[in-house]
């Protein structure tokens, strides 16, 4: 007879791969499973000490929140005439560096303003507004942030900011070139609109009717036209005047609005934070026990 012992055998070993397989597997199954369920299990079995930490960090964030320094915030929304250009950015950036680092002095030597009162502000951002959020690359208009100890000196930071970026050399350049240009433009349809009155009344004095049906014109000066010439004289005249009462670099679009409500701390940021950091010690400290 024929022995099938082997067989036998080497079908019982394959049995026992899968099964360590399994076993395996089941393992690091389990492993992952306790690895996705640590925060809960954490939370259900400390429910006492969550509900100590929440006290705890509600009460310390309502100390704070009447004990620190107070700081407000306002912004105010201001459109540059030269949409290209971003010089008026750098401007910015360098004075919030300056305010970063508590440089009073430079700051108030760059916004003309008293160094107590440089000393009060603490930071001054911007954020650019695009025509078209995609492509940007054309200037809307720029909304900047400042933050300060004191609610009442907004509206003379505004004012000074405004006025450091119109004051640099290269705005300055550029304000009293395009206003130049103007008044030469507004001194030309000057002459040019009171030439053409002479015309008109020469015109007037000495056009007469020729044959039987209507009025008939000799060339080659045409009376229709002199009247018309008149007409977008006048209105390239109130034009030029309406573009002088905005030659300055930039336009405020949006003044600031004081606000009496802190900017920090508040209650609703420190309580999150606080309870935040509790509950990564809370974390930490139970992985270690594992």
């Amino acid at each position: 007879m024929e022995d099938n012992s082997p067989k036998r055998n080497s079908f019982n070993d394959d049995e026992f791969d899968i099964e360590l397989l399994f076993q395996k597997l089941n393992r690091i199954n389990k492993k992952i499973w306790l690895r996705l369920t640590f925060p809960f299990r954490v939370l259900f079995l400390n429910t006492k000490i969550l509900l100590i930490t929440l006290i705890m960090c509600g009460v310390i964030s309502a100390v704070l929140r009447f004990t620190l320094p107070k700081y407000y915030s306002a912004t105010f929304i201001y459109e540059p005439s030269l949409k290209a250009d971003l010089f008026h950015l750098d401007l910015l950036k360098d004075l919030d560096i300056l305010l970063k680092e508590n440089n009073s002095t430079a700051a108030a030597e760059l916004l003309n303003i008293d160094e107590n009162l440089a000393a009060k502000i603490s930071r001054a951002k911007y954020e650019v507004l695009y025509k078209n959020e995609f492509r940007r690359d054309t200037i809307a208009s720029v909304e900047v942030l400042i933050i300060a100890d004191d609610n009442t000196i907004f509206d003379t930071l505004e004012q000074s900011i405004l006025s450091y970026m119109a004051s640099s050399p290269h705005y300055k350049k550029l304000h009293d070139i395009r206003k130049a240009e103007l008044n030469t433009l507004e001194e030309k349809l000057l002459q040019d609109i009171v030439y053409n009155d002479s015309l008109k009344r020469t015109l007037a004095a000495n056009t007469t009717p020729r044959g039987n049906g209507g009025f008939v014109y000799g060339e080659p000066i045409d009376p229709v036209r002199v009247y018309e010439s008149g007409i977008n004289l006048t209105q390239k005249l109130i034009t030029t005047r309406s573009q002088k009462q905005f030659v300055n670099n930039f336009e405020l679009v949006k003044p600031v609005v004081a606000k009496n409500k802190p900017y920090f701390p508040r209650f609703i940021i420190l309580f999150p934070a606080l309870f935040g950091i509790c509950l990564i010690i809370l974390f930490v400290y139970n992985l270690k026990r594992m």
